[in-house]
């Protein structure tokens, strides 16, 4: 009984060790090339996200610099040389309040839990 005949038309030729070895080479070259691929892309969003944070960290970071060059310049100068109104330095003031404020909040947050973990 030749069970070689069974397989004919399906498309693999069980006959030829060296035919079956090629496409499981092709095969396993297929998914390589695909977590290949998938892996490319995971980095250049990583890459991506990394700028973009990068940015609006600087922008945020000149923002409340600007916000602390302002305050500074109406705590310092005379009234003559004010440039922003009163209502618009009080927020400026209850900003830069805010982030420090928080700021110390997160610090002090980070220490309490570093503590109560080691």
């Amino acid at each position: 009984m030749n069970h070689d005949n069974d397989f004919q038309g399906v498309g693999i030729d069980v006959t030829g060790s060296q035919d079956i070895e090629s496409y499981a080479h092709a095969e396993h070259r297929r998914l390589f090339e695909k977590k290949e691929a998938s892996h490319k892309r995971s980095q250049q969003f990583k890459i991506n996200f990394h700028w973009v944070s990068l940015v609006g960290l600087w922008i945020g970071f000149l923002v409340i610099l600007a916000f602390i060059v302002v305050w500074t310049w109406h705590i310092l100068m005379p009234e003559s040389r004010h440039f922003v109104s009163d209502a618009k330095m009080d927020t400026i003031e209850a900003v830069i309040l805010s982030i420090i404020g928080s700021s110390a909040f997160t610090f002090y947050a980070h220490n309490m839990i570093r503590k109560l973990n080691d």
